[in-house]
């Protein structure tokens, strides 16, 4: 009888624990499924995450008198960049760079994290990284048929917003279009998403920009007519690693409480281009992959 006992005991042990595994594995998998198009599930186009052994990508930018390798990554990791903002007559020195993807199309992805440190001048603002095609349309250049770009921007004190050059604007510069409500937090990785589809064609305005912070859209701009022609130089092709503080003006410069230029700094990891949607929700997740990832970016 007692061998009786002992073994229904067990059993009910063994179909608690069975009812567990089966519940948490549940749970895992719903919510694999639930991200999977918001995360960094799928191979990217160009991944750069700062971690030895440098990708060519990598090198190139490392190789910038403003750009050097941070211990402070997101989430913990030990690879980042940090670029310093020199302040100038026209803000701060440009950090920028361009590098050609390895496919096109009418819609990718860019995700990046980005932390701005206790004490950051983000003064009138600046500029964040972006996408564009072939030969991308910036420094208020005239517009191309086949020639455009979309950015992101920081603002004053800490607000973020979209800067597009796109064949409608009727300014000499970029139309900026800033969230309602956000404002990075100091000291904190936010993750920004810019999700950018062109229009279909060349005589249509069907093309749009959306921007995420942390998983969430704020700011969505639709019907944007992107190009003026169907050649395949128009499609997105080309990644613009872009930060610095301006507008073109003094008033854009960082200052000391003397009205000396100043010196600032940020610090980015996990910059990856995706095709299509791809959103990410925190920052870190691509860490795991990074040595397959990382074959996309040699040139």
């Amino acid at each position: 009888m007692a061998k009786f006992h002992f073994f229904l005991k067990e059993a009910r042990i063994t179909v608690r624990v069975w009812i567990l595994f089966c519940v948490l594995g549940v749970g895992y998998f719903v919510k694999k499924s639930l991200v999977a198009n918001v995360l960094d599930e799928r191979k990217p186009l160009l991944f750069l995450d700062f971690e030895y052994p440098y990708s060519s990508a990598e090198e190139l930018l490392l190789r910038k008198k403003q750009i050097s390798i941070s211990a402070r990554g997101a989430a913990g990791s030990g690879g980042a960049i940090r670029v310093d903002y020199v302040g100038m007559e026209r803000g701060s020195e440009r950090v920028v760079a361009a590098f050609p993807l390895k496919r096109k199309g009418n819609e990718m992805t860019l995700c990046y994290d980005v932390l701005f440190p206790e004490g950051f001048q983000f003064v009138k603002g600046g500029k964040l990284h972006g996408l564009g095609p072939k030969n991308p349309v910036t420094g208020g250049k005239p517009t191309k048929a086949a020639g455009w770009s979309a950015r992101v921007g920081f603002r004053p004190k800490g607000g973020i917003s979209t800067y597009i050059y796109d064949q409608e604007k009727k300014i000499k510069y970029g139309i900026t279009k800033t969230a309602s409500a956000f404002s990075f937090k100091p000291g904190v990785y936010h993750s920004v998403s810019l999700h950018i589809k062109i229009n279909s064609s060349s005589n249509v305005a069907d093309g749009f920009v959306r921007l995420y912070v942390d998983g969430k859209r704020v700011v969505e701009t639709e019907k944007v007519k992107m190009r003026s022609t169907n050649e395949t130089e128009s499609l997105v092709g080309t990644f613009l690693f872009s930060t610095f503080h301006g507008g073109s003006s003094i008033e854009y410069a960082p200052r000391t409480a003397k009205g000396l230029f100043s010196r600032e700094h940020a610090h980015f990891d996990n910059i990856a281009v995706y095709e299509g949607e791809c959103i990410r929700m925190e920052t870190s997740r691509v860490k795991s992959d990074s040595k397959t990832h990382k074959k996309a970016n040699e040139y």
